[in-house]
Formats: C-alpha cells, structure tokens, sequence
C-alpha cells in the first residue's frame, strides 16, 4: 500500500465511531489548502425544514504538533537547540 502523502486542494473526512458529546461532529478530518495550510474540517449532518438532509460544516485551522501537545499536556513546549541536552 502506497503511504498517504498530503497535497494542496486535497483533503478526507472519517466517519467518527462514536460521538463524545451531544454537539460532536459525526465526520472530521483535514484539507490542504492551495498554499499549504492545514485546516480542520468537522462535518454534522442535519436535516433542513423541508426534510432536506445536507452537512453543517466546521472549518478552522489546524493545530501545529506543538499546540497540539500543549493541549494534551498542559504544559507549553520550549524548542530547544540539539546542543543543549545530548539524546538518552
């Protein structure tokens, strides 16, 4: 299987097995903007007055792995210089 590679105008949404709360999407994912930048895209489908089904989209932009990990951690990460500290 060939690996996924990103490239601009392109993008996937992945249906979400299981929502986390009552206003969690139902799809999400992420599109490569013509520039480069990543957004990400969520995805809910909802059903107009008529009966008309049609998605309710989300989009902002992505978070870099560095305010990705400062979420999960809650500790904001300080880049540091290869010299400073050798790998263990």
């Amino acid at each position: 299987m060939a690996s996924y590679e990103k490239r601009p105008g392109k993008g996937a949404l992945f249906i979400k097995p299981s929502k986390s709360g009552e206003n969690a999407p139902q799809l999400s994912g992420y599109f490569t903007l013509e520039d480069g930048t990543e957004v990400k895209l969520n995805a809910w489908l909802c059903a107009s007055a008529k009966g008309e089904l049609y998605f309710s989209l989300g989009v902002r932009k992505a978070p870099t792995l560095e305010e990705a990990l400062d979420k999960i951690q809650g500790v904001p990460v300080e880049p540091k210089d290869s010299d400073d500290e050798p790998l263990v």
